[in-house]
């Protein structure tokens, strides 16, 4: 049995005219479903972006003492060149922590003419290969046993929980 191509497209057009309502409902109901659907994806997407970002953002901060001898800071330098936990790190002496600090407070100028460049410790901003909260917390551990230190901070309980 042949079907008739025009006979097919000319019922078509003449049944969603007669129903024109049920034709709406119809449109309507696909559009609101495809939109749900794309909704859907595009927040799982994000979420899994803002994921990823915050899982390679897990950075340390070793603090040196405000008394730390070059020394100790070229110490502290080769120990993190050598280190293989280590990705990359940067020294911030005085004025580079203070630049810094105006850049970050830059809304609130009182602040900025109370601090002066050597109030600042000098630090060092360290990126550690691994995110795992133990590899973490090993790494803040060792550094902050080394001499010259005033403390390591990182978020051991983020990277826990981002594990």
């Amino acid at each position: 049995m042949a079907i008739r191509v025009d006979y097919v497209l000319k019922e078509t057009g003449t049944n969603l005219v007669r129903n024109l309502t049920l034709t709406f409902a119809a449109v309507l109901t696909v559009a609101v479903s495809l939109a749900m659907v794309a909704a859907s994806y595009l927040i799982g997407a994000g979420i899994n972006n803002s994921f990823l970002g915050l899982r390679s953002d897990v950075d340390l901060f070793v603090y040196m003492n405000p008394s730390a001898t070059q020394e100790q800071i070229k110490a502290m330098s080769k120990t993190l060149d050598a280190s293989p936990q280590v990705k990359e790190f940067q020294f911030f002496d005085a004025s580079r922590s203070y630049e810094e600090f105006k850049r970050l407070f830059r809304d609130q100028p009182d602040l900025i003419n109370t601090i002066k460049p050597e109030d600042l410790p000098q630090s060092f901003r360290i990126k550690p290969k691994s995110t795992d909260a133990e590899v973490v917390s090993s790494l803040g551990d060792t550094l902050g046993a080394k001499e010259g230190v005033l403390r390591v901070e990182y978020a051991a309980e983020y990277a826990k929980r981002m594990q």
